[in-house]
């Protein structure tokens, strides 16, 4: 039974710039309320993180604040930051603005977000269940690949001499 709730208009951050807390129950996350989180993109790529030893509760309306640690980078498609690592269920909430699978872009970077992961990323996490961000190619790069495809796709082989 113990539950931490953040209420509407109170923060939740990590700290330490990246840092890693550990909440020995269930996190129950507000409407109104704020988890403010960082990612660090250059040198050694890693972000904040809670680890939650029960159940994950996000109310409609709780905010999500992302933030830049130290000078951006490009990442390599598929680089993963786990957010919150929990061993319990998820209520199926998400953050005002980051639907489940929905993609954003933050500084040099276009994420996806995962409520449900079952994989950590590169700062860990110590439980079964995360919430993920992952680099996936921006839609404009992915749109010109597909395109140089399909031209070598339709360039024709020479036919041979009769």
């Amino acid at each position: 039974g113990n539950v931490v709730t953040i209420s509407s208009g109170a923060f939740l951050a990590p700290g330490a710039s990246p840092g890693t807390l550990l909440i020995n129950g269930d996190l129950a996350l507000a409407n109104g309320s704020t988890f403010d989180a960082e990612v660090q993109t250059s040198g050694s790529p890693t972000g904040d993180l809670v680890n939650v030893n029960g159940n994950l509760d996000i109310v409609s309306g709780a905010l999500l604040d992302l933030g830049l640690f130290n000078t951006d980078a490009t990442l390599a498609n598929g680089s993963k930051f786990s957010l919150l690592s929990y061993s319990g269920s998820w209520n199926t909430g998400t953050f005002t603005g980051y639907g489940d699978d929905s993609s954003f872009v933050l500084g040099l970077n276009q994420f996806l977000i995962n409520y449900n992961d079952t994989s950590g990323g590169v700062n860990g996490g110590t439980y079964s269940n995360y919430v993920t961000l992952t680099v996936v190619p921006e839609p404009r790069a992915a749109l010109l690949g597909t395109l140089g495809l399909l031209a070598l796709l339709r360039r024709r082989r020479p036919q041979a001499a009769r």
